[in-house]
C-alpha cells in the first residue's frame, strides 16, 4: 500500500515506480499482525516498489500498519494488490487512521469498510482524517 494525503510541509516526491499524480507522505515504518518469514516482510509493502509484497501468517483479524512517522493529514490510501497472482486475496477490508499501530477500534477512524477488486489497481479509498499510522485489516 502507498499512502497519499495532502501534508504540511509540501508533500514528499512519490517513489519512481508510483504514477506523478500521487504525492506521498513519509513511510517510516510497516508492523504487521503477524509475519510467515522476512520474505514477506511489512517493510516490502512501503519500499515504493509496487511489484514487492508483504503477508501477513493466516489468522483471524489480520493487519498492516504503516507508520507515517508523526500525526500528519492522510488525504486518501492507494492499495495495490499482488502483481504475479492471487488478486481476489484482499478481499473485504478496512481501513483506519489512528495513533497506534493496529488499531482498528475507536478512536482510531475508520475511513473504509469495501470489498477491493480482484485487479491489481491502484485503488484510491478517500480518508479526509489525521493520524500517525494507517492500518489495513482483514476482519474475520
Amino acid at each position: 500500500p502507498c499512502i497519499g494525503g495532502d501534508p504540511s510541509p509540501p508533500p514528499v516526491s512519490p517513489p519512481p515506480s508510483l504514477p506523478p499524480s500521487f504525492p506521498s507522505l513519509a513511510r517510516v515504518a510497516a508492523y504487521m499482525s503477524s509475519e510467515p518469514n522476512s520474505d514477506y516482510a511489512a517493510a516490502n509493502c512501503i519500499d515504493g516498489d509496487v511489484t514487492n509484497l508483504c503477508h501477513t501468517q493466516y489468522s483471524t483479524d489480520p493487519w498492516l500498519s504503516i507508520d507515517l512517522g508523526s500525526h500528519v493529514y492522510v488525504g486518501s490510501v492507494v492499495i495495490y494488490n499482488r502483481d504475479d497472482c492471487c488478486q481476489d486475496r484482499l478481499g473485504v477490508f478496512e481501513i483506519w487512521v489512528g495513533s497506534a499501530q493496529g488499531a482498528h477500534a475507536s478512536p482510531a477512524v475508520m475511513c473504509a469498510n469495501d470489498t477491493a477488486p480482484a485487479e491489481r489497481g491502484p485503488f484510491t479509498i478517500a480518508c479526509d482524517t489525521a493520524g500517525r499510522f494507517v492500518t489495513i485489516l482483514q476482519p474475520g
